[in-house]
This record gives C-alpha cells, structure tokens and sequence, in this order.
C-alpha cells in the first residue's frame, strides 16, 4: 500500500512540474485573416481527468462533407487541463476526432470569415467506467470566461499564429 501511495505522489509531482512549465497564457482573440476562419479548442480546468490526455485530429474533407470519403490530416496534437489551441481553418468541412474514442467525432464548417469555439472534456461515470470523450461547440462568451478564468489558459505550442 505505501509504494502505491509512493508512486501516486510522484506521478502528482510530476505533473506539477509539467503544468507549471512556461508558455504562452492567453491574452487576446485573434484577428481574423482574410478566407480564414478562426477556430479555437479548449480543455477547461477541470479535476476530473486532468492526468489524461489523448491525441486530437484536426481532418479537413476534400470539397465537401461526405461520410464516405476520408478527410486529409491537417493537425494532430495533445492538449492538457487549462490548455487551449488556436488554428486558421480556410474555408471548409473538417472532423475533430481521437484515434483513442471512435464515437467522439464532430464534424464542422468553417466558413472562412467568422469564429468557431470548441470545449474538449473528458469524463467518466464512475472510477471503472470507460472514459469518454466530448466536443462541445460553445459561444464566443463562455470561451472567454474560460480563456480569463483563474490565472488565464495557456496556448498550445502547436497553435497558429
């Protein structure tokens, strides 16, 4: 029992130390380029979960939405609790998954002109349950709620500018 209680402080240690590596926090949105739409994907703070972080496709489809046809990998990239990612998406369908959960898939349209907000949660029912999942398209109001809460969301090194 005590080297279960051992190896569970270090693995809290750890990731500590990682979250409290320096980068980016959040200052502003970004200014909209011309045929591009801004999107941006945030992993709320969050106790539930925080450990965990899966890989995300960023996919975009070839002329339009078909479920048939296969979207061409944009971005692929991993995002922790109080992160955030900022993408310019032109013009365009495009498919937000995890090779991790099959049925968590959401499909988007970027227009080219406007602001797309994403909240990306992970949850379980219960300590046992399979973890799920979920991409929740949010308003540009509760983005920023969450990009200014606490000591503001990080950006992603993987973000566009």
């Amino acid at each position: 029992m005590f080297k279960i209680l051992v190896h569970i402080n270090l693995l809290l240690l750890t990731y500590l130390l990682i979250s409290c590596s320096s980068s980016e926090k959040f200052k502003k949105l970004h200014q909209s380029e011309e045929n591009y739409s801004n999107f941006y994907l945030l992993r709320p703070f969050s106790p539930a979960l925080a450990l965990w972080s899966f890989e995300i496709n960023v996919s975009k489809y070839k002329d339009k939405y078909d479920p048939k046809e296969l979207p061409v990998l944009t971005k692929k990239f991993n995002i922790r609790v109080g992160y955030f990612i900022y993408l310019k998406l032109p013009k365009g369908y495009y498919k937000l998954s995890s090779p991790f959960f099959k049925d968590s898939d959401k499909i988007i349209f970027c227009d080219g002109k406007s602001e797309t907000f994403f909240n990306y949660y992970l949850f379980a029912n219960d300590f046992f349950s399979k973890t799920e999942l979920f991409f929740q398209e949010i308003k540009k109001e509760e983005a920023l709620a969450n990009l200014l809460e606490g000591n503001k969301m990080s950006e992603h090194g993987a973000s566009e500018h």
